[in-house]
């Protein structure tokens, strides 16, 4: 594929037959191997820093120096689909290249967002609050940050709280394996391997991610029938798509 200019446009509209998003979102999401031919959809609060890191560090044989921070595009030894200058395609259907992401319970996923983004990083807040219609001057309630979101369209929510349907593209992608962040610690390895890194010591690479917030511990702390209602309307779909239940008593399963 033609790089620069050029070659991004065309990249670009490639995008559009597999994602409905803008294809800056779908560029910032995928992270491709060109070494080991893998391509990973990194959807937001479903571990992907220490998944990033994981796989980060069986790129470059496990030296640190040659990689920063898990989610620095610019430094990482993954690429974007544009930049190893393959047609979208080429990655994203075929044996060529092993597609794998991670989902999450939505319960979990959308109270881990919003720990993370609206409470515990001001300067988040400020920058998110605004598209929400939030107040900038407090963290808001759990209930006002859900009545937010489901008062957007899906395709206007942040790439945070976006459902991981819109994010997966399960009937466009040809996936090989699609995970769950309950148990990815256990799976991850697997995965590695079968993506063809040999001898990799994922576990021991994947460090503590920094924006983890243990929502799985804390759900009955935060959530009653109100916030319950919201979730379970906001994301139906992801609910069926991926087989989560929605009873509180196993989000973490």
């Amino acid at each position: 594929m033609e790089r620069g200019v050029a070659g991004w446009h065309r990249a670009s509209m490639s995008y559009t037959r597999f994602f409905p998003q803008p294809s800056e979102t779908v560029s910032y999401q995928w992270h491709v191997s060109p070494r080991f031919k893998f391509a990973y959809n990194a959807i937001p609060k479903a571990a992907t820093t220490g998944i990033l890191r994981a796989l980060q560090m069986a790129e470059v044989d496990g030296d640190a120096d040659k990689i920063g921070l898990p989610h620095e595009r610019e430094r990482s030894p993954l690429k974007r689909i544009e930049e190893i200058g393959l047609e979208p395609a080429q990655v994203l259907t075929g044996n060529d290249y092993f597609r794998f992401t991670y989902v999450r319970n939505p319960i979990t996923r959308i109270l881990s967002a919003y720990l993370d983004k609206m409470v515990r990083h001001e300067h988040e807040r400020w920058r998110l609050s605004v598209d929400l219609g939030l107040p900038l001057d407090a963290p808001p309630t759990l209930l006002a940050f859900l009545q937010a979101v489901h008062n957007q369209r899906d395709s206007w929510r942040d790439i945070h709280w976006q459902t991981q349907s819109r994010l997966v593209q399960r009937s466009n992608v040809e996936y090989h394996f699609i995970g769950r962040f309950e148990d990815w610690r256990t799976s991850l390895p697997t995965v590695v391997r079968r993506a063809g890194v040999k001898g990799a010591k994922v576990l021991d690479w994947i460090g503590e991610p920094p924006h983890a917030t243990a929502a799985g511990q804390s759900v009955r702390d935060h959530i009653g029938q109100a916030e319950l209602d919201l979730i379970l309307t906001i994301y139906d779909t992801d609910f069926w798509t991926f087989n989560y239940s929605p009873d509180l008593a196993l989000c973490g399963l």
